[in-house]
């Protein structure tokens, strides 16, 4: 080979090198659970995004599969077959894992053999994803009661119901959130609720939303610490006092994604297809960005929850779709395209993204 065409191909095998470096790709692959190619990708969607926590991927399944996997290796650590399957999101803390199931019970595993320690038997299947505070666990269920269970026995402690305005709700419950006093709950027509912790009572409630047919707050709450932020279905997000609940400013763009918080920035995902950056003092917005024009928005573009993953904020959305946007302006850098539907948030580890498809697949995505 002559020299120049060696420094053609050099030049050529360089800029394959660092185009893909700075492209997703797979890392690992695996299948949660026996994989079949007639699997339903609706009938049965995954209902619980997996958790990444000190190196380990935790997994239920919508077909009652637990799996746990080294994050970085890929390698399964765990496995179990229950009779639950999940359709809550996870709470992984203190070695075990709690979850809701589309039977109608609260399930706490040991999280290193995946066996059940209890369960808490409600007549009600929509169940919030459930949270730890103190020694209880906190759940809320689609017909806005609060209930908290001991953490290590199951048992019942207290139940707070909201009497609601409406029956119009859209399915999908916002985990509680809690502090060493309070416990935040969202409602099915848009109050915020603060119950005390000990024993469930009301301390105070406030109606945040009040527009349109369905003004559920379906997606978990964020807070800085003084202040709570929360998106309701019909499009609006609101920042309220942590202390008394009073509005401290609100914003025409939400839904079904929890509002990110990082630094002085809150990141909405906007069922109109929108993301946007807001000061979180304020709620002026910083930028928007459309990653999908409004009057082509289908049910299968609907943004999932963003992520904050090394220097891009990463948003994706129901066909599989993952967005790579700079945080500072909103100016998407990258698109990256699973061509498997997913239907529950990514999770940001050390090392990489992981994503559950509807297929049962878990990837690691990292750049």
């Amino acid at each position: 080979m002559s020299p120049f065409k060696k420094i053609i191909w050099l030049c050529l095998l360089g800029i394959l090198l660092c185009s893909s470096s700075a492209s997703a790709r797979v890392v690992w692959r695996r299948s949660v659970e026996p994989w079949s190619r007639f699997r339903s990708q609706t009938v049965r969607s995954e209902k619980t995004p997996p958790v990444w926590q000190e190196g380990k991927i935790y997994v239920v399944s919508s077909r009652g599969r637990y799996d746990v996997f080294n994050a970085d290796s890929g390698r399964r650590q765990v496995k179990a077959k229950l009779k639950y399957r999940a359709s809550s999101g996870l709470l992984v803390a203190e070695g075990k894992v709690v979850f809701g199931s589309d039977t109608g019970e609260l399930v706490c595993l040991e999280a290193p053999t995946g066996k059940v320690l209890w369960t808490y038997v409600l007549k009600i299947i929509d169940i919030s994803p459930p949270i730890l505070a103190g020694d209880l666990v906190i759940f809320q269920t689609g017909l806005d009661a609060v209930t908290a269970v001991n953490k290590t026995t199951g048992e019942w402690v207290w139940t707070y119901q909201h009497h609601r305005l409406s029956d119009i709700a859209v399915r999908g419950i916002s985990a509680p959130l809690a502090d060493d006093q309070f416990v935040y709950v969202g409602t099915s027509d848009g109050y915020l609720l603060a119950l005390r912790a000990q024993d469930g009572g009301l301390a105070w409630k406030k109606q945040l939303f009040s527009k349109g047919n369905f003004r559920d707050i379906d997606a978990d709450l964020s807070t800085d610490g003084s202040a709570l932020f929360i998106s309701n279905f019909y499009g609006e997000t609101a920042a309220v006092s942590r202390k008394s609940g009073e509005k401290l400013w609100d914003f025409q763009a939400g839904g079904l994604a929890q509002p990110v918080l990082e630094g002085d920035k809150l990141y909405v995902a906007a069922r109109d297809g929108r993301v946007l950056a807001l000061a979180k003092d304020t709620g002026l917005q910083l930028w928007e960005t459309k990653l999908e024009p409004p009057n082509k928005m289908t049910p299968a573009d609907r943004l999932l929850t963003p992520a904050r993953y090394q220097q891009w904020l990463v948003v994706p959305n129901l066909q599989g779709k993952i967005f790579f946007l700079d945080p500072a302006t909103g100016k998407l850098e990258k698109t990256k395209h699973l061509f498997h539907p997913i239907s529950v948030a990514l999770q940001a580890g050390d090392n990489g993204l992981y994503l559950l498809t509807n297929k049962g697949i878990i990837y690691q995505l990292r750049y």
